[in-house]
């Protein structure tokens, strides 16, 4: 069986990944600029994160920090 590596996470994948809370991550969409933006896959109401953004932000967060 195939190892399945997702593009896409939704928002309690981005939570897991992050550990990030949800209210913080709606604060961060609204004041940074920097943050992923989230999508609709059509005909759907969820929301979804490239996750190669969401890891490129992260990085940029442990490199601005460090």
């Amino acid at each position: 069986m195939k190892n399945i590596n997702p593009k896409f996470i939704n928002l309690a994948q981005l939570i897991e990944l992050t550990n990030i809370r949800r209210s913080t991550i709606y604060r961060l969409l609204h004041t940074d600029p920097l943050f992923p933006r989230p999508f609709k896959l059509r005909g759907g109401n969820r929301l979804y994160w490239n996750i190669d953004e969401v890891n490129d932000y992260l990085s940029s967060q442990v490199k601005a920090y460090a």
